[in-house]
């Protein structure tokens, strides 16, 4: 009975507004002229009704708490305008609005809606940035949305620890939001490498958090191989400097040296993962490493000798052989 009449009543509601609309396009009202606060009020009664209505049809129809909520951000807003208040709130309310219905699915049940409090925290946090932007540094600002949008991932995780996946973008989040942070203490090239670094270690935590993510190590290597590659460009090591022609050799075999332990490290694992493949791609990086090196000028004069050498030994060895053999 109680869904029956809420249908009625809102049946209603949406022909009275589609009503008032027609009215207004002829010209025979205009809604343009009803003063703001009156609006407010009217935002106001129409969120009332929708919070009536959820209460009615009860806890499982939580769907009509977001124009409740939403609706009643909107009343704040307009009642306030043009006030030192409103001028403070801005579009907050709204944001708040949109967050609320989600707070109160996961309050609701939770174990079941955790999935709820991701969007609940993130766009309570993006309200806090719509009311503090203009009175807070650009980079602290930043840094804090970007830290209160990883912790409910973090939380996700906390909860359940088969919920690993929720700590990538727990990691990243928190990595990323550092960075604003960084940008005022050190100077510009500093931060390049700083940079890979912190990558680099948010995901070693995830590997030593839990040694069943062994593919964490990946990207943490990846990563710690550019920063240490950037971080001796930067201090102007001759051997790793840029070049003209755009190509480092020693700087590319640095680079491809530091992927093949990557691997090499991931096969050294495998008897405790299924990493027995990693050896391929440790091999033949190891080999283009080997290869950069042979653009180096002093490698380059030294390796033809080297190969005489080499094939030299080889040949002195097979003749040895074959003279032992009668």
């Amino acid at each position: 009975m109680k869904t029956r009449w809420t249908a009625i009543f809102w049946s209603v509601m949406m022909i009275l507004a589609g009503v008032v609309a027609i009215l207004d396009t002829q010209g025979l009202i205009e809604l343009d002229l009803i003063p703001v606060r009156v609006m407010a009020l009217i935002f106001a009664a129409m969120s009332a009704f929708f919070f009536l209505t959820f209460f009615t049809r009860g806890a499982s129809s939580w769907g009509w708490l977001f124009p409740a909520f939403i609706l009643a951000g909107i009343a704040l807003v307009m009642g306030f305008e043009d006030t030192a208040l409103g001028g403070f709130l801005n579009g907050a309310p709204v944001l708040l609005g949109i967050a609320l219905p989600f707070a109160v699915i996961f309050i609701m049940n939770t174990k079941k809606n955790w999935w709820s409090l991701i969007p609940a925290w993130v766009m309570g946090a993006m309200a806090l940035l719509v009311l503090f932007e203009n009175r807070v540094d650009d980079g602290l600002v930043a840094a804090f949305v970007l830290f209160n949008i990883g912790l409910p991932f973090l939380y996700v995780y906390l909860t359940d620890k088969t919920r690993r996946w929720a700590l990538i973008p727990a990691g990243l989040f928190f990595v990323v939001g550092l960075i604003p942070l960084l940008e005022s203490v050190f100077i510009e090239d500093a931060l390049s490498y700083l940079i890979m670094f912190l990558f680099a270690a948010a995901f070693f935590a995830v590997y030593f958090w839990s040694k069943a993510s062994w593919w964490a190590l990946i990207p943490a290597g990846v990563f710690t191989s550019i920063g240490l590659l950037v971080l001796l460009n930067t201090m102007s090591v001759p051997i790793f400097a840029d070049a003209g022609s755009g190509f480092n050799p020693a700087g590319t075999a640095l680079l491809l040296a530091g992927f093949a332990i990557t691997f090499g490290v991931l096969w050294m694992l495998r008897s405790v993962h299924a990493t027995e493949w990693a050896k391929y791609p440790s091999v033949v990086l190891l080999a283009l490493a080997a290869l950069s090196l042979l653009a180096i000028e002093p490698i380059r004069v030294l390796w033809p000798v080297v190969m005489i050498v080499s094939g030299g030994a080889i040949l002195i060895i097979s003749l040895l052989q074959k003279r032992a053999k009668p």
